[in-house]
């Protein structure tokens, strides 16, 4: 096995626990055993699920019955309905609650779990998107999920949507070994949430890494781990080694950040619905391009035009676009905006 080259980081004191952009759905899994479209979202490790919102509409429908299904499994990550938690649906709510945002905080979905959303699409339900919103609750973790075939403990996590690995942390103890043999096992699995072992992928293990590699930052950016993917850290606790925790930073690899310097460009209304209109401070003649960009950094719309002097404003047009929040482009400035219907 080829030795990879390990950077080191330094030690961080603390894990800075902050909510993540949403992440949005514009088409569905499947349909379920109803014949109702539904989607499932993994609850990634170290994180709580805040809040969902459904962009939907049911023509003809009274608010009692115009609404869809929210279940949480606990523990998995593959939806089974009979362990399915159904905390309200279209017949205990007498409001409709598409197209705003539902906060689930008073649930307490927390990884590892998966929730699943159903829309009555099959009773004349337009599935338009719907969104997940969630935070961090910390991603260190003081006790091993299990141990595996060999009798090592070990700790999964997932890589969470519209994100990427960034490095690892083995808080341990070996006493009495060399550093020859006093590491760890790292795994990557790409594009599933299950551990498979047939499929995994290890970088580098206590065998081909000549020193210890417990206590400090270990970098993975160059192995490039982004989602979907989960990750799985491996102790020799069979052979005497102590679990303290593992730690794992991520950050984000959406295609586009909101910049702090939004004087550059007004947007409104914000929230919007038919349209958009962005007023800069463009000299005369001056090329002017917006860019309306999902939260993954894809271009849905772009407008130009060159500005007189005196009419500087220009206008998206959002008709064939879905409610969601989206961000603003113009020329290196960004402004996070919401489209309603």
């Amino acid at each position: 096995m080829k030795k990879q080259l390990l950077f080191i980081l330094p030690l961080l004191s603390s894990i800075s626990l902050s909510a993540q952009s949403p992440t949005c759905y514009t088409t569905p899994d499947g349909t379920d055993v109803n014949s109702w479209s539904y989607k499932d979202y993994v609850i990634p490790t170290g994180y709580k699920l805040d809040s969902v919102m459904f962009s939907a509409t049911r023509t003809g429908y009274p608010a009692s019955n115009e609404d869809f299904i929210f279940d949480y499994c606990a523990g998995t990550t593959t939806y089974n309905q009979g362990t399915a938690v159904e905390p309200w649906n279209y017949i205990t709510d007498n409001n409709s609650e598409y197209n705003h945002w539902i906060n689930l905080t008073s649930f307490g979905y927390t990884s590892i779990g998966i929730v699943r959303v159903h829309l009555p699409t099959n009773a004349g339900a337009t599935w338009n998107q719907v969104c997940f919103a969630i935070s961090q609750t910390g991603t260190c973790f003081a006790t091993p999920d299990g141990t595996d075939g060999n009798g090592w403990s070990y700790k999964d996590f997932i890589i969470p949507a519209g994100h990427k690995m960034d490095s690892v942390y083995m808080d341990a103890t070996r006493a009495g070994y060399p550093t020859s043999d006093y590491d760890f096992i790292f795994d990557y699995c790409a594009g599933i949430t299950i551990y498979n072992q047939g499929t995994a992928v290890e970088p580098w293990n206590y065998i081909t890494d000549n020193n210890s590699e417990y206590g400090h930052w270990i970098n993975l950016t160059s192995f490039n781990y982004t989602s979907t993917g989960m990750v799985r850290a491996t102790l020799p606790t069979v052979a005497g080694a102590v679990w303290n925790q593992v730690c794992f930073a991520t950050s984000q690899i959406t295609g586009i950040q909101e910049q702090q310097n939004a004087s550059a460009f007004k947007i409104y209304p914000n929230p919007a619905d038919a349209y958009l209109i962005i007023k800069t401070s463009a000299s005369k003649n001056k090329l002017i391009t917006a860019e309306l960009i999902t939260l993954t950094g894809q271009t849905i719309k772009m407008e130009r035009k060159a500005f007189s002097g005196t009419e500087n404003e220009l206008r998206i047009d959002l008709s064939d676009v879905h409610q969601g929040f989206y961000f603003v482009k113009v020329g290196n400035n960004v402004q996070k905006v919401q489209v309603i219907k």
